[in-house]
């Protein structure tokens, strides 16, 4: 049971890790590059509502808010999968190694 108790702890600690650093990235490509390449998150948010009514409307601050924290929710869910994949591997690694050195 050992051996599986360590390989939750590396699917546990890499996908919290794959999900801070999924955000970081996110929140790091808004502040540094917001203001270039026709704006950041929110202005993308607004272009993808006014093309998805087909016309721009009265108030779509909340709809956009509510679109982004949905992004950014599946964003970090891909990136929770990933750093959990990468735990696993590096977990499996670890432990094989100490298998090594132990006998």
């Amino acid at each position: 049971m050992g051996i599986l108790s360590g390989i939750r702890k590396g699917i546990l600690i890499g996908g919290i890790a794959g999900i801070i650093t999924a955000i970081a990235v996110s929140a790091s490509l808004e502040t540094f590059f917001g203001k270039g390449f026709e704006g950041g998150w929110y202005d993308a948010a607004r272009k993808d509502m006014v093309n998805f009514f087909g016309k721009e409307i009265g108030n779509l601050k909340p709809l956009i808010i509510t679109y982004l924290s949905i992004m950014f929710i599946i964003i970090s869910g891909i990136g929770g999968l990933i750093g959990a994949f990468f735990g696993l591997l590096i977990e499996i690694f670890f432990s094989k190694l100490r298998g090594m050195f132990e006998k």
